[in-house]
């Protein structure tokens, strides 16, 4: 049975409500899922008996049905705002001592990259950055900044990635392995990390075409074909075509039926929508690209201008300020952040542990806040609070690490803890391409 059924269960019927909690703490569930969860789990309790006979047989449920063969009705869960239509892939499980394991990885890190990690792979040339920043006042060009870079990302130092403690044998061996099983989110992690890393030639075109092929219904990117298209998976797909330039050369997509259903969605904009706002426009400057332009980008900007992120339900600072920040951003380039600089800090001081540098103990949370400090402090006034979050991305975890196979779930035979890895690595580089003065 598939850990994601089990943890479902065990909620519902008040087995163990701890791991739906870790999901929900490392962001891992749709926003405001948890509370709807709860919702329903209120209004429909489970008698005592069925309890004990989930109890009794919770392990044997295979024996009687195959979980993969069902589908689920969608009912329309009352909400207080219009709610975005949530995909199988976002509702991800991780196992229950997550932040446990996390921690006793950290504990046996030695910094170091031993031999037996490295493999002989030719690195690439540098990947050629189309869209060229400006020049700035003292006649310095500066840096593309990372949320310009998205489909089309360039090879980080090398010097750099040998800091990281990756084995590159597990990964791209993983990648082989795994591509017909992947879907879209993991496989834009691995063309973006192939990218950054330099190895993007260890991945088969035609394969990763192969599995986009299989998450477009009606020429447009979703969960899987006849589902409803969706602005997240949307992104995984044209970000993945960008990369591999063939954005305008794809028959199994529609590019003006893409923007025409990405502007759909920016007509019902809700500012407090953040992740989801954030995957929005971040495909519609994809497609600026290619000609394209982003409309109502002056209400866009002003509504998010003006959205008071500290207030709004079940606030997640890591991501939801990187999420607010990013947004504006990409709506605007010269979009003064000045005014959220004093209230942000203040909340991500909060979270940052002193005793390693990192962010609830987490890559993930520790790369985004990273990133939001870049934008927040452009001129490195943070630079000692950067270069702490910047040594635990590089030294708080093994990637891929082999010793991580000897549990009973792990990257290499659980797709949620595959997922996992992959976006612990992603955001890192991500994070580090744009601190590597400090790395």
């Amino acid at each position: 049975m598939r850990l994601s059924h089990i943890i479902l269960i065990e909620f519902l019927a008040d087995i163990d409500s701890v791991k739906m909690n870790n999901l929900d703490l490392f962001d891992l569930l749709p926003q405001n899922f948890l509370p709807l969860l709860l919702r329903y789990k209120r209004e429909n309790r489970v008698f005592l008996e069925e309890i004990a006979i989930i109890k009794e047989r919770i392990f044997e449920i295979d024996d009687y049905f195959d979980p993969t063969t069902l589908t689920i009705k969608s009912i329309g869960l009352p909400s207080k705002s219009k709610k975005s239509e949530l995909s199988d892939e976002d509702i991800l499980q991780k196992l229950k001592s997550a932040r446990q394991n996390t921690l006793e990885v950290l504990k046996k890190q030695n910094g170091t990259i031993p031999e037996s990690l490295r493999i002989d792979i030719d690195l690439e040339e540098p990947s050629v950055i189309t869209d060229q920043p400006s020049t700035p006042k003292y006649g310095k060009v500066q840096k593309p900044v990372f949320y310009n870079l998205f489909g089309n990302f360039a090879r980080i130092n090398q010097d750099v990635i040998r800091k990281f403690n990756i084995n590159l044998s597990n990964l791209v061996n993983s990648s082989r392995d795994k591509m017909a099983s992947i879907d879209l989110e993991d496989l834009f992690y691995l063309v973006s990390i192939f990218k950054m890393i330099g190895i993007s030639s260890q991945l088969e075109t035609s394969r990763v075409v192969g599995v986009l092929q299989n998450y477009v219904s009606g020429k447009i990117f979703s969960t899987a074909k006849y589902h409803k298209p969706n602005p997240i998976n949307t992104f995984y797909g044209i970000a993945i075509l960008s990369e591999l330039d063939l954005l305008n050369q794809s028959e199994f997509i529609d590019m003006l039926e893409i923007e025409m259903f990405l502007e759909g969605e920016m007509r019902n904009f809700f500012p407090e929508k953040l992740l989801l706002n954030f995957y929005t426009i971040l495909s519609l400057k994809l497609l600026e690209r290619n000609g394209t332009s982003l409309t109502n980008k002056n209400g866009l900007y002003a509504s998010l201008l003006n959205l008071n992120l500290l207030s709004i339900e079940r606030f997640n600072p890591s991501l939801d300020i990187f999420c607010h920040l990013t947004s504006l951003k990409l709506l605007n380039d010269q979009a003064d952040l000045n005014k959220f600089t004093i209230p942000y800090m203040r909340e991500i001081l909060k979270r940052i542990d002193q005793s390693n540098g990192s962010v609830n103990n987490c890559i993930t949370d520790t790369a985004r806040v990273l990133l939001s400090l870049n934008l927040l402090d452009p001129m490195d006034q943070e630079m000692y609070l950067k270069k702490q979050l910047t040594n635990f991305l590089i030294t708080g975890i093994k990637y891929f690490d082999d010793e991580e196979l000897e549990n009973e779930l792990n990257w290499g035979n659980d797709s949620i803890a595959y997922k996992l890895e992959l976006r612990m690595l992603y955001w890192a580089l991500v994070a580090i391409s744009q601190n590597l003065k400090l790395a």
